[in-house]
């Protein structure tokens, strides 16, 4: 009974137990898979390949679709930031608190870099080749222009007629702001070219010329080469200009010059020198080649001298006894002329309107330690044609006031120190002559009564009235051995002048011509000159002819 009793009491217990016992084993079996989850994922989008999760475990990169992911334990706290060369992210950072689940749709969203590249080229309407858009430069100068991070490329400044400094800049992937400034220079090109002048032997350079009309105005070398920088687009009139030289092309016309200008040559030629206002001219002869250049030199210096001398015989003087005044000297088409002959010497000769006074020819009897003249008669008669046949003439002329009277030697002293003028000529060797001639002509013999076209003269019969003379038949020598016919007839107002009638009326004897010559060596006039001569000392070195 008792075993029976157990027995029930135990299956009994046991039906109680099984049901407990069962579901404490459900619940033991659950509670593992709870307990042994540790991890999380944290995933998502990033838009792009590449792009590293900075702060993720083991730092994933997403893949070809730009998906990342990332296993992270339970609790996970930290900061993740989403990193890719030359790109930005929104938002740019993740913070994650005590992670306990899966976390997905984890996104971002990526957009490229971008920087400035900007400066200064310091003039407007610049353009900036090869930036993207090619940017102009404002008023200022200044130019910016944007590009993606990584960019790359040359950027050459242009505007026509400048170049820049640097002329380019590289720019090798762009990782941040850049900044390119450039200085501008105007463009610039050379004109040169050289100017040749003929020669005995050929040609040469011409130094000395100056290029009117170009920059600065550049004067020829010895080699007779020049040359000038122009800026861009310059225009202007080129001259070339030498005293006593003609130019071939006379000129040179530029226009916007834009490349070099080579060999602009010019060839010169030597002017023919005519002294103003004498009537005169110079001519220089050359007997070795010598560049024409030290010709045209002599030329210019002789001019100069020439209108020194002038200037100096027509000072209001008077020579005793025959010049009043001198203002009329170079009247009647007489003038000044001048001849350098190479190895030789420089020659002038003036011509003037009066004949010099009696002291000129024979000396005065009177003068001490001069001899009696043997044939007292002949002496008269040499002082009456040396004599000036209308001393009153030039009394008309007089200025104002009596002028200073002067002998003949004094007259002579005046032009000998005038002589040393000369010492400026050019290319005149020292041993070379320096000569002044003055050629002297007498006035025409006036009669008294003597009136303008009135009285004629008849080779046949004498002085006719009517203002005229005729030839006809007429015979010269004794007893006619010299037949002459001519029926021309003269007025006095159509090629004879009324001197010359009344000289064929009356007899008288032609007016008389006088020369003084003065001769230097080229040497002694220097010397002159810079007072190293004395007056007295250059006068007995000198050689003076009158006759």
């Amino acid at each position: 009974m008792r075993c029976i009793e157990r027995m029930i009491m135990t299956l009994t217990l046991a039906g109680l137990l099984i049901p407990g016992l069962a579901q404490i084993g459900r619940a033991q079996s659950r509670a593992p898979d709870q307990s042994l989850k540790k991890t999380c994922t944290i995933s998502g989008s990033v838009g792009l390949a590449g792009v590293t999760l900075r702060g993720l475990p083991g730092s994933p990169v997403s893949d070809d679709n730009g998906v990342y992911s990332a296993v992270v334990e339970q609790g996970f706290a930290g900061m993740v930031t989403p990193t890719k060369p030359g790109y930005a992210f929104d938002p740019p950072t993740r913070h994650y608190t005590s992670v306990r689940e899966d976390l997905t749709n984890e996104d971002y969203t990526a957009s490229v870099l971008a920087f400035t590249i900007s400066g200064n080229v310091g003039i407007p309407d610049v353009v900036m080749e090869g930036l993207p858009g090619d940017p102009v430069t404002d008023a200022a100068g200044n130019y910016g222009v944007t590009v993606e991070y990584g960019w790359s490329g040359a950027v050459t400044p242009t505007k026509e007629g400048y170049r820049f400094a640097p002329d380019r800049r590289t720019y090798k992937p762009v990782s941040g702001v850049e900044q390119g400034d450039y200085a501008p220079h105007v463009r610039t090109f050379n004109i040169y070219g050289q100017v040749w002048t003929p020669t005995i032997s050929g040609t040469t350079g011409l130094a000395g010329v100056t290029l009117l009309g170009l920059p600065g105005e550049p004067i020829t070398d010895k080699e007779g080469r020049y040359a000038v920088t122009v800026e861009y687009g310059w225009s202007g009139k080129v001259t070339p200009s030498k005293e006593g030289y003609n130019f071939e092309p006379a000129f040179t016309d530029y226009s916007m010059v834009t490349v070099n200008k080579r060999d602009q040559n010019f060839i010169a030629t030597i002017r023919r020198v005519a002294v103003p206002d004498s009537g005169g001219e110079i001519l220089v002869i050359p007997t070795t080649a010598v560049a024409s250049e030290q010709f045209a030199q002599t030329a210019e210096d002789m001019r100069v001298m020439l209108n020194i001398l002038q200037e100096k015989l027509s000072e209001p003087r008077m020579i005793m006894g025959t010049l009043v005044d001198y203002g009329d000297f170079f009247s009647g088409g007489r003038g000044t002329e001048a001849l350098y002959l190479q190895g030789y010497g420089a020659i002038f000769v003036m011509r003037v309107d009066f004949p010099f006074s009696p002291a000129a020819g024979p000396k005065d009897q009177n003068e001490p330690g001069q001899k009696e003249p043997a044939d007292p008669v002949w002496q008269k008669a040499r002082e009456k044609l040396y004599a000036p046949a209308n001393p009153t003439r030039y009394g008309g002329l007089r200025a104002i006031g009596d002028p200073q009277g002067m002998s003949f030697e004094q007259f002579r002293d005046e032009l000998l120190k005038t002589l040393k003028h000369t010492a400026n000529i050019r290319n005149i060797e020292p041993n070379e002559w320096v000569i002044l001639t003055v050629v002297g002509q007498g006035q025409e013999p006036a009669e008294a009564g003597r009136a303008a076209g009135r009285g004629s003269y008849s080779m046949g019969g004498g002085w006719v009235e009517g203002g005229s003379y005729s030839t006809s038949g007429s015979s010269f020598g004794t007893g006619g051995g010299s037949s002459y016919a001519d029926s021309r007839t003269y007025s006095r107002g159509a090629g004879l002048s009324p001197g010359r009638v009344d000289r064929m009326r009356t007899g008288a004897a032609p007016a008389p011509t006088t020369f003084l010559t003065i001769q230097a060596k080229k040497f002694e006039v220097d010397a002159f000159a810079k007072g190293t001569l004395s007056f007295e000392r250059f006068q007995q070195r000198v050689k003076m002819f009158t006759y």
